[in-house]
């Protein structure tokens, strides 16, 4: 029971250090965005988006349609808010890189309970 809640608290911990990197991430200005190929931008967004949901899911144990509802509309925040700045913008890409990094955080998660059923 005590590890069980001891890694409870170490997801809870690492969710919310993602989730604070991330959005700092997603919101600071870039030194220079034109040297970053495009691809790797949006690599970048389903990597995070993939952890971030992993990481949800197993730190609060949440319903996973909540935790791709929650995930969905953090993506959205985040691009809504680059809108405005004159160092970001907003992408529809990102939010399609963010949706499929959201999928397969799901996608692992949902084997991770399959496996441990087996």
């Amino acid at each position: 029971m005590v590890g069980k809640i001891r890694a409870i608290t170490i997801w809870r911990l690492f969710f919310w250090l993602l989730l604070l990197l991330g959005t700092a991430m997603a919101w600071l200005p870039v030194d220079n965005p034109a040297l970053t190929p495009n691809h790797a931008d949006k690599v970048n967004h389903l990597g995070a988006f993939t952890a971030l949901t992993l990481a949800l899911s197993l730190a609060y144990g949440l319903p996973l349609r909540t935790v791709a509802l929650l995930m969905f509309g953090y993506g959205l925040l985040i691009e809504m808010v680059q809108i405005p700045l004159p160092y970001r913008h907003g992408s529809s890409t990102d939010v399609a890189a963010n949706a499929i990094g959201i999928l397969l955080g799901l996608g692992l998660r949902f084997s991770g309970r399959w496996f441990t059923r087996q």
